[in-house]
């Protein structure tokens, strides 16, 4: 028999084997998909404001979302429309929404509606607070002189805060809450409303209430 013809099908069989054991483990022998690349900011994707309401809060909690952690009692519940390539869950650095001089606590996703709702500590006025996505970081790592930096960056693409008008027109009541969970549920109740695409957080937060 011919040497390479019993070589090729050697080769083949091989193939179809591993094949065949990667259909039995659940696995697809296809390459995977390619990351998709983040898109250069803060100079891409303009953030635009659709809801703004003060909260105050009787019982303080951590911010999660700042390196520093500082303690939340007031501060803004905002809806954002967003491009939503820059809130793409992928599972590692994500460009960092920011407001001003604070990190924001993005509640959802919003990929699918390009609309995210979040929460945004301190006492300051919209209209001093430019909103923008910094670099690639884990909101957790950064700090104030990270935020300044990248403040100053955005300010240097051309990035500056909604006008007086602009938040007015969006302005809701101010919101006087218990805690972070009676916050976090006035959170998605606006998911509900802007982005009722996901409906696995939105039936996964409402659980508690059915107790």
């Amino acid at each position: 028999m011919n040497i390479n013809l019993i070589t090729k099908s050697a080769v083949l069989l091989a193939a179809l084997g591993l094949g065949v054991a990667a259909t039995l483990l659940g696995e697809s022998p296809q390459s995977p998909l390619p990351v998709p690349e983040l898109p250069a900011t803060p100079q891409e994707g303009d953030v635009g404001l659709l809801s703004a309401q003060r909260f105050e809060l009787d019982r303080a909690y951590s911010h999660g979302w700042r390196r520093e952690r500082p303690s939340v009692r007031s501060g803004w519940l905002l809806v954002l429309s967003v491009k939503p390539d820059l809130v793409r869950r992928l599972e590692t650095h994500e460009p960092v929404l920011y407001v001003g001089s604070q990190t924001a606590e993005r509640i959802n996703v919003g990929f699918e509606s390009g609309h995210v709702v979040a929460v945004v500590p301190g006492d300051f006025q919209l209209e001093d607070a430019p909103i923008f996505f910094g670099s690639p970081a884990l909101p957790e790592e950064v700090d104030a002189a990270r935020i300044e930096m990248e403040l100053r960056a955005a300010m240097g693409a051309g990035k500056r805060a909604m006008s007086a008008g602009q938040v007015a027109a969006v302005l809701g009541d101010p919101l006087h809450l218990g805690d972070q969970d009676e916050l976090r549920m006035m959170a998605i109740d606006l998911i509900q409303e802007f982005s009722p695409q996901e409906r696995g957080l939105i039936e996964s937060s409402l659980v508690p209430r059915l107790r």
